[in-house]
């Protein structure tokens, strides 16, 4: 019965339909031929039953394919090693005998015929020293079906079976046996093979090893050298690489594990091609031995072969357009290549090498493609440049080591900015204007479109590159869009290659402010205060703030009624100005000014040569303004109410010439834009007249008479005291009191 599946009673048969009631109760027989049958793994297997039964089927849990019937006879093709089954399945071929069912079995076995047998020992050998021989079946199966043999020349001398080995599927099997080297070994070919039992149908298929001939010696007492030059030897995978030994010695021979032919030898030297993975898949170096017998020892001189694989291909695999500022992944494949220890990658952009990778700590072994990854971000210097790779192989002077991939041209785009608007977003309601949009540093400027829209109308763009790769778009604003205020929005839009970016703004349209300044001065006393009313009389006039300033100064924002505006400092005009600034964009402003005359008091310092004068004499007067702009006045100097001097640039020279008892020095300052505004500061000298000088000469003269009759009386008393002191005394008084008096008249002024 097949693994798995019950043995099937009438009633069942029934179910599935294979049989049904009424069937004959006659006995019947089927027939399948072999018990065992034997087929390929991975094949299909041709089944056929023959019978003399009225009902019948094939019963297995295998796959299968192509059920046939005929008068006597059913056939099926089943799957060997379908869902990877090594194991042998029983399949049943079944009939109705007699109200019973009748399997009749059939053990369906995959095998596999062993791809490659392989024996592996030394060629030279020493007389009395024992040496391993292996021989190694590479894929077989059944393994429990298979009978290793190792011969000597034709002489079977060892053979192992595996009837009670329990594995199951493709196995790879070595077997040792140790031989102890004798004379008559030499110029023998050891060799093995493998036999794998395949029943009748098929029989015993037999697969032997390549020979190997093997040469005996005994111990020799004369110590020589060998020599194999270089110690390292780069062989192409699957050639036969030449090795040479020179020698002085009477024995030498080549030890290899790796498959020899044409051994040479001549007066001091050996020579042997080794094949380098020739009959079998092997990538690993190889010590192989030039074996020399000095001084009765066996000496090894080493020479390790390290197979290859040049490169088939390199390919670089990339995007040849790339955005700028974005990252990207270069990969470098290199097809086949051994060993890759030895591999450098390297990656190039133009001539300069960008990255480069070695794999001499990696493990792995055999024919590899290697793919090598590399991360970039693309610049604007990529634009234009020739990206590459190249796989270099060393192989210590073995030439011709380096491939290399196709160059890919490379071409970078990019929009790194954002566009923006170049122009005011507040335009004068009526009129004409443009809207510009730039796009900076995009690459190539040639392939930037810009498309621009006002309050969603698509506009018409005139698009120009710059020197410096800039491309600006200008288009014209609809004129029925600025006659009336409004705020819209315009886009601009960027698009390369692909990518596009965008700027919106909103764009106003204004009505400008009109002014009128009123003031209720022409001109004003440092001080004072203007009145100043500022009215807007444009049609939207809530859209501005008001400000009433003085020279720069503000007073008033946004006055109800008029604004008084009082001037204190001492310029010459107080400038008045009304400002109208847009409340939602104050650089929009608009302003009003009237210029006011600023009337200074003059401060007058006059200042006189003299505090009295003579009549007919001179008066140096000096008439100075000490304000702060005393230019703003005209200056006249006067006399007893007459002008004398008008601005007088020194002093003024004033003769008195009148007879008035003092002379009235005036200084006058008229505003020389208001004759009317006049300052004044006067100054009174006394003035002495000719008639004093008479007056003066009579008094004069009564005091020197005077003096003299003293003096006379005097001496007339000295005499007459004498005489009489008393009488003399009196006399004297009484003349002195008879005599005249002086009359002087009064002088006037």
């Amino acid at each position: 019965m097949a693994l798995g599946m019950p043995r099937l009673s009438l009633v069942t048969f029934c179910m599935f339909g294979i049989y049904c009631a009424g069937a004959s109760e006659e006995p019947c027989y089927g027939n399948v031929g072999d018990r065992e049958v034997y087929a390929p793994y991975g094949s299909w297997a041709l089944l056929n039953c023959t019978h003399n039964c009225t009902k019948v089927d094939w019963e297995t849990r295998l796959i299968q394919k192509n059920r046939t019937k005929g008068p006597g006879w059913v056939s099926v093709e089943v799957k060997v090693g379908g869902y990877d089954i090594w194991r042998a399945s029983d399949i049943s071929c079944t009939v109705l005998s007699g109200r019973e069912a009748v399997d009749n079995y059939i053990t369906v076995i995959p095998y596999e015929i062993p791809r490659l047998v392989t024996l592996d020992m030394e060629d030279m050998l020493e007389e009395g020293k024992s040496y391993n021989v292996t021989c190694t079946v590479h894929g077989v199966a059944p393994i429990q079906n298979l009978r290793v043999t190792m011969l000597r020349g034709k002489e079977e001398i060892y053979n192992k079976t595996f009837k009670d080995d329990s594995r199951v599927g493709n196995i790879t099997e070595p077997v040792t046996y140790q031989i102890t080297a004798e004379r008559s070994d030499n110029m023998e070919d050891f060799s093995c093979q493998a036999t794998l039992a395949l029943g009748t149908a098929i029989g015993n298929v037999t697969v032997p090893s390549a020979n190997v001939p093997v040469r005996t010696f005994g111990a020799s007492e004369e110590p020589c050298y060998g020599n194999i030059g270089d110690r390292e030897v780069y062989a192409p995978f699957g050639d036969w690489t030449p090795l040479n030994c020179t020698h002085n010695c009477t024995l030498a021979a080549w030890e290899s594990r790796l498959t020899k032919r044409n051994i040479t030898k001549g007066p001091g030297w050996v020579s042997v091609e080794v094949g380098v993975g020739v009959t079998e898949n092997e990538w690993g170096t190889s010590n192989i031995s030039c074996t020399v017998l000095s001084g009765g020892e066996a000496v090894d001189n080493y020479v390790t072969v390290i197979p290859y694989k040049i490169p088939r291909l390199v390919t670089l695999d990339m995007e040849d357009m790339l955005e700028e500022g974005k990252s990207y992944i270069i990969t470098c494949t290199v097809h086949g290549v051994a060993p890759i220890q030895n591999l450098r990658v390297t990656i190039l952009r133009g001539k300069e090498e960008i990255y480069n990778k070695t794999f001499k700590d990696d493990s792995r072994v055999g024919n590899i493609t290697e793919a090598v990854t590399y991360q970039i971000t693309a610049e604007r210097s990529d634009n234009m440049e020739d990206f590459s790779c190249q796989a270099t192989l060393a192989l210590g002077t073995v030439p011709g080591n380096k491939v290399r991939s196709s160059n890919i041209p490379v071409r970078t785009f990019g929009l790194p900015q954002a566009p923006y608007f170049n122009n005011t977003h507040w335009i004068k309601i009526g009129t004409k204007d443009t809207l510009s949009c730039v796009m900076p540093n995009a690459s190539p400027p040639d392939n930037v479109t810009l498309t621009m829209l006002f309050d969603n109308t698509r506009l018409s763009v005139n698009k120009t590159k710059m020197a410096d790769g800039t491309v600006e778009g200008r288009a014209t604003i609809p004129p029925e869009y600025l006659l009336s205020i409004n705020t819209y929005q315009a886009r601009c839009k960027a698009e390369l290659l692909g990518l596009s970016s965008e700027d919106s703004v909103d764009i106003h349209i204004y009505e400008p402010a009109n002014i009128n300044l009123t003031l209720s001065n022409t001109e004003v006393l440092l001080g004072e205060t203007i009145r100043a009313s500022c009215v807007l009389t444009n049609e939207h006039p809530d859209q501005y703030s008001v400000v009433i300033g003085l020279n720069g100064e503000d007073v008033c924002e946004d006055p109800k009624w008029d604004c008084n505006v009082t001037v204190k400092e001492t310029s010459p005009v107080a400038n008045v100005t009304c400002k109208a600034f847009h409340k939602r964009n104050q650089g929009i402003t608009y302003v009003t000014q009237q210029s006011v005359p600023v009337i200074e008091p003059a401060n007058i310092n006059l200042t006189l040569s003299n505090t009295e004068v003579l009549l007919g004499e001179t008066i140096r007067a000096s008439c100075v303004l000490t304000n702060e702009h005393p230019d703003q006045y005209s200056v006249v100097i006067g006399l007893n109410g007459e002008d004398v001097c008008e601005d007088p640039k020194w002093d003024c020279n004033v003769t008195v010439k009148e007879t008035s008892p003092v002379a009235n020095v005036t200084c006058k300052a008229f505003h020389k834009l208001n004759q009317g505004i006049t300052y004044v500061t006067q100054q009174s000298v006394p003035v002495i007249g000719n008639n004093v000088w008479a007056f003066l000469c009579i008094v004069a003269f009564v005091f020197t008479g005077l003096l003299a009759m003293i003096l006379v009386g005097t001496a007339a008393l000295y005499l007459c005291r004498r005489k009489r002191k008393r009488d003399s005394y009196i006399v004297t008084q009484r003349r002195a009191l008879r005599t005249p008096q002086c009359r002087t008249d009064s002088i006037t002024s």
